[in-house]
């Protein structure tokens, strides 16, 4: 039963561990319609949460998302380290850049 029980807590880290590159707080430019954002997981799923809300968005390929209530594509880059350290939210014409806490 324990080694049940382990091989399930293993396989969940396993499917989370992805994503946890992404996880954290964004904060956008002055004036932004959107002041920030907060990456989590929830049942497996990242999660983009702001003053508008909370949705899952769906993986695209390596660090492309999609954001299907708004329509926007949701584009993580990284850093020389390989590290993310910004978010780019395209969202009806418009690019919203957010910059990684750290």
């Amino acid at each position: 039963m324990t080694l049940v029980l382990m091989g399930a807590f293993l396989s969940v880290n396993a499917q989370q561990g992805p994503l946890n590159d992404y996880l954290g707080k964004y904060i956008f430019a002055e004036g932004s319609p959107v002041a920030e954002v907060s990456l989590t997981v929830q049942d497996s799923s990242l999660v983009i949460n702001s003053a508008m809300g909370s949705t899952a968005i769906e993986k695209k390929s390596v660090d492309t998302f999609y954001l299907a209530q708004y329509d926007a594509s949701v584009i993580f880059k990284r850093g020389a380290d390989k590290s993310v350290t910004e978010v780019a939210i395209i969202v009806q014409g418009m690019e919203l850049v957010g910059k990684k806490e750290t």
